[in-house]
């Protein structure tokens, strides 16, 4: 799934405690940085989401598992 940044985005990932990002992610090894089923984490991490400005298209991973 896709959004756009924005600060209603924002805003609502703090609201509603909204945990999206490879470091809350089951299948996310701490280790390596990498995820146990071998999908890219570049797009989902942490820090590419809090820098993220408005109008960047933000990508949600299909196989989040929250841990």
């Amino acid at each position: 799934m896709r959004a756009v940044m924005s600060e209603q985005l924002r805003q609502e990932r703090v609201l509603l405690r909204l945990v999206s990002c490879c470091e809350d992610c089951e299948h996310f090894v701490d280790e390596t940085e990498a995820c146990d089923l071998i999908y890219p984490t570049v797009p989902h991490r942490r820090a590419v989401w809090d820098q993220a400005k408005d109008g960047d298209e933000m990508s949600f991973c299909k196989m989040f598992e929250a841990r």
